[in-house]
């Protein structure tokens, strides 16, 4: 039999596996070139942010030991003096007389102060949650507003609620206002 008859025969006898492996040989062929194209670059830039990212971490690492923690703790100082500037449990009375304060400043009353007390998790503070309600023209409130964002007391306003119904005067507008301001915890 001739070399060309057995390659006739082979390819009549077995077409569909012949097809099969040549589809096989070119996936292969796809799949190597898309790692090579795709795959390796990205491989390799990730390697390299890899060992980037463990040379810093060792350098980082030689400088704490060197005594290089002073920023760590120059942190630890400012924290230390953010929670000594916040005042003790004991200051509510006077915080609540500095918002009575400043309503008179803004020719406005607060007829009554209702709080709440919140423990902070993972701090050692607390947070009061104070609700009142003013009266006045909206230039008072502005004000009063104005004068309570710019208090040295550490204050959130969550929450304002401007109405003007059922107010005697025409100018005059009801303000229900929420805030949050905070404590440390009291040291044994």
């Amino acid at each position: 039999m001739a070399p060309d008859s057995r390659l006739n025969t082979l390819w009549l006898e077995n077409r569909g596996k012949v097809l099969v492996l040549s589809a096989l040989i070119l996936l292969c062929a796809l799949l190597y070139a898309g790692r090579i194209f795709f795959l390796d670059p990205d491989l390799a830039r990730a390697k390299q942010n890899v060992g980037r990212l463990e040379i810093e971490l060792r350098q980082q690492q030689q400088r704490i030991a060197d005594g290089g923690g002073a920023d760590v703790a120059g942190l630890a100082v400012e924290l230390q003096n953010f929670y000594a500037q916040i005042p003790p449990p004991e200051g509510l009375g006077e915080f609540i007389g500095q918002l009575y304060a400043l309503a008179t400043a803004a020719g406005i009353d607060i007829a009554q102060v209702n709080y709440a007390i919140k423990n902070l998790e993972d701090l050692p503070l607390f947070a009061y949650q104070l609700s009142f309600a003013v009266s006045g023209d909206y230039q008072q409130l502005k004000k009063f507003i104005h004068l309570l964002e710019n208090s040295p007391s550490l204050i959130i306003i969550d929450q304002i609620t401007l109405d003007s119904a059922g107010q005697k005067n025409a100018g005059s507008v009801r303000l229900q206002i929420q805030v949050q301001t905070f404590f440390r915890e009291a040291t044994s």
